[in-house]
């Protein structure tokens, strides 16, 4: 794939295919084409599916064109980094077991951060992305 489209947005444009790669990184490059043209849900860092808004952030370089650096996806419930935290969606078995981790772990350990009292109210959906407004 030449040029991925993540989420059908352009990586880059009037600038050559690899000073946009290097810009980029390969890492995220190839990120990137994993998510071409993707559409629904996503895996967030809070360890669920989420439906993402999706805002792209661009590097300019001066009057050659720009390059798709990050897209910053959220919801009603979170934000997250593109090329940080989001993945492939996960089953809502797989969601459901981490809430469970999640809410077994901060029972019975220090929790500075309220995990255990934000993930032991979570209800999910079907899709594995949040149902519950108490969150």
């Amino acid at each position: 794939m030449r040029n991925p489209k993540p989420f059908g947005l352009k990586t880059h444009s009037h600038c050559k295919r690899r000073v946009a790669k290097k810009l980029i990184g390969k890492s995220a490059w190839n990120k990137f084409k994993q998510f071409h043209n993707h559409e629904g849900l996503v895996s967030s860092c809070n360890g669920l599916n989420m439906t993402p808004k999706i805002e792209p952030e661009y590097i300019y370089i001066g009057k050659k064109g720009r390059v798709l650096f990050d897209i910053d996806l959220s919801d009603k419930f979170n934000s997250c980094s593109f090329r940080h935290c989001i993945g492939k969606p996960k089953t809502y078995k797989q969601c459901l077991e981490y809430v469970n981790v999640i809410v077994e772990w901060y029972k019975d350990h220090h929790d500075e951060w309220g995990f255990f009292k934000r993930y032991s109210k979570i209800k999910l959906n079907e899709d594995g992305t949040i149902k519950s407004n108490d969150v």
